[in-house]
């Protein structure tokens, strides 16, 4: 008998490990920060997703999760900005990660 695999009345049970499934996203990481704690200052965007939100009444529906390094430290924040997330859709994958600096711009966000 294989090791992967487990028989039950003769039926042969496969192990996950047998269908070479693979992440086709991997999970952001670092610890939260509020966007305030990072309003006017240097980040550095190392990826991101935009995924359905816990509010889907606010905004698009949509929450960003941005990514980056701030003071050599891995975070992650969470936003329903639309216009962060109509700019960062506009940056192709090449040029992650990116310098920039997020300002608050009358009631919304926007990367410098």
């Amino acid at each position: 008998m294989n090791l992967n695999q487990i028989e039950t009345n003769e039926r042969v049970i496969k192990s996950f490990s047998d269908f070479n499934i693979e992440l086709t996203r991997t999970a952001l990481t670092g610890d939260k920060i509020e966007m305030s704690e990072l309003l006017n200052r240097e980040i550095i965007i190392t990826a991101f997703s935009i995924d359905d939100s816990k509010f889907p009444e606010k905004g698009n529906g949509l929450r960003l999760t941005l990514q980056f390094k701030i003071d050599d430290r891995e975070k992650v924040v969470f936003t329903g900005s639309t216009q962060l997330q109509d700019l960062i859709k506009k940056v192709a994958p090449e040029n992650f990660p990116f310098s920039t600096v997020i300002i608050k711009q009358n009631k919304g966000y926007k990367f410098t």
